[in-house]
């Protein structure tokens, strides 16, 4: 590469800047430590440093699954049921976010239950 395209590529924003910070990721295990049931967190961190985390149930009955990011000035929380995605919300507090994942689980007294796996033969 020439040096004037090394300079032409300064411009772009990193990801990274735009990313969950430690302080809202320790936030949110902190919230889930609080939340009934068992909840497992996995930080899934991309190449460029863009943070998300994952939040699923450790119960094999339960198939909830949250994951958090940021986008910008907002965090974004996606539910999932299985492989299917429900919804993608945006939130402007780690507060908010965990308000939304407990107000989900009290909705129905066993949250996205999983489905049986039927097999035809």
């Amino acid at each position: 590469m020439r040096p004037e395209q090394y300079q032409s590529n300064t411009t772009a924003s990193l990801r990274a800047f735009h990313s969950l910070s430690a302080a809202q990721a320790s936030e949110l295990e902190l919230g889930m430590s609080r939340v009934p049931g068992t909840w497992e967190i996995d930080r899934q961190e991309g190449y460029d440093g863009h943070l998300t985390l994952v939040i699923s149930s450790a119960d094999t009955t339960c198939d909830a699954l949250f994951a958090v990011w940021r986008s910008g000035a907002e965090l974004q929380m996606s539910t999932m049921r299985g492989d299917e995605q429900v919804t993608v919300q945006s939130f402007s507090s780690v507060k908010a976010v965990l308000l939304a994942i407990q107000s989900s689980i009290d909705q129905v007294a066993a949250p996205f239950l999983a489905r049986a796996q039927t097999r035809l033969l």
